[in-house]
């Protein structure tokens, strides 16, 4: 009985051994070309053993055509979003000079309150001090809209930017590198 144990413990060992070999084989450990079986373009396949400079050639003019398509597209959507920053800002400002105009027509209507508490007249003194609360409150909701559209802009403008960092080319030395 121990040779028979042994025996199959011997022909498990062999078997693990074999299939370990295999799995280095397919690139989990070593394998087949540059980086492995793992790594990805036109050298790395195992079961290609040369590749012609033509074909090498043209494999890179393809990868460069397809980025720099994804560049144009970048550019493009990069082009319409500073677009709409743009109309963002100049709406923000508008609404800016709304807003001031608002707080003026409520500083006047303080001082019509004032001339009214002195000539005595308590219905417009009241008609007064109900419109001047009504303007209070709708300037207090209005500054609040205005300032959630500055914080819109100010992130839409750090986005923008962000993109334009993240696409910029990497001096190193003497010559430029993409990412």
């Amino acid at each position: 009985m121990n040779i028979l144990n042994a025996t199959r413990l011997a022909t498990i060992a062999a078997g693990c051994l074999a299939l370990a070999g295999l799995a280095r084989a397919q690139g989990h450990g070593g394998g087949f070309g540059p980086g492995g079986a793992q790594a990805f373009g036109p050298t790395s396949n195992p079961g290609l053993s040369h590749m012609s400079t033509q074909g090498l050639q043209n494999s890179a003019l393809g990868r460069d055509r397809a980025q720099s398509a994804i560049n144009q597209r970048r550019l493009r959507e990069r082009r319409a979003h500073k677009s709409e920053l743009r109309q963002d800002r100049l709406e923000l400002q508008q609404d800016r000079n709304e807003f001031r105009q608002d707080r003026f027509g409520l500083h006047e209507d303080r001082q019509q309150l004032q001339q009214d508490k002195r000539a005595g007249d308590l219905s417009a003194v009241r008609a007064d001090k109900h419109e001047i609360r009504q303007d209070r409150r709708e300037l207090f909701h209005e500054r609040r809209d205005l300032l959630k559209d500055k914080r819109e802009v100010i992130r839409d403008t750090r986005e923008v930017r962000q993109e334009r960092r993240d696409d910029a080319p990497f001096v190193t030395g003497s010559h430029i590198r993409r990412q």
